[in-house]
């Protein structure tokens, strides 16, 4: 069983890496962390999108679906800015692994403006 994700040329970054692999943070809701991953399971594939706050490393906003398309990540960031509330001045640092084209596609899920990195 092979997973379907989704093809991205990772050479060419849509957003800068504002982090520059500085993982500390102590104010909350300042830095979120988003990654994707996915399972095998007796059904298919259970693909996980999930947001991490960098400062109490919390899981904030999670979900998951049988595919890895944008609105998977969209609902993950919906319920973290849901459960949070107002995160003016946020950076939202997505992983490498995330394909370029679902980063690209999330765009309207922000309703604040927020910092991309990746």
């Amino acid at each position: 069983m092979v997973p379907v994700t989704t093809l991205s040329n990772h050479k060419k970054s849509p957003f800068p890496n504002l982090l520059q692999q500085e993982f500390e943070c102590f104010i909350p809701n300042t830095v979120w962390l988003a990654d994707i991953t996915y399972y095998a399971t007796e059904e298919g594939w259970l693909y996980v999108a999930a947001i991490k706050d960098m400062a109490t490393r919390e899981i904030v906003g999670w979900a998951m679906d049988k595919h890895m398309k944008a609105s998977l990540c969209c609902d993950a960031l919906q319920m973290a800015l849901a459960r949070r509330g107002n995160v003016t001045g946020l950076t939202h640092h997505s992983a490498s692994a995330v394909p370029n084209t679902v980063l690209m596609s999330i765009e309207h899920c922000f309703e604040m403006p927020a910092l991309r990195s990746l």
